[in-house]
């Protein structure tokens, strides 16, 4: 550890369900490297299906939908904005790398990959 530095902490999952629902043991330990945002935000989802954002960060997001996701699926997505500058629509391609079932909803962690924001007309 470098002179100065403070310790690392390990952090609880901010997406952390209050109702008792299980985690895995991956979305006990941390591995995030930016902060994300508690935010509920409805999502679109590829085939018409919707969900909502629990938290959202740069490079991920974790939402609840009904339809049922699989480790490593591509997902495309679309949430629209209002912004100062009017709505947009943030469309991403991710990557399903977390999955919490045992709930009415199924939660699932998405690495973002690739993503834009279009105005909406």
């Amino acid at each position: 550890m470098h002179v100065g530095a403070s310790p690392r902490r390990k952090r609880v999952a901010s997406h952390a369900r209050r109702d008792g629902a299980r985690h895995t043991e991956a979305m006990l330990n941390e591995r995030r490297t930016e902060p994300r945002e508690t935010v509920e935000l409805a999502v679109r989802l590829q085939g018409g299906e919707q969900g909502v954002t629990r938290d959202v960060s740069s490079s991920g997001l974790y939402l609840e939908t009904d339809r049922r996701q699989n480790l490593g699926d591509v997902i495309e997505l679309e949430i629209d904005l209002d912004t100062d500058w009017g709505q947009l629509a943030f469309q991403a391609r991710g990557e399903v790398v977390r999955l919490q079932t045992g709930t009415p909803r199924s939660g699932v962690g998405v690495r973002i990959v690739d993503s834009r924001l279009m105005p909406l007309d």
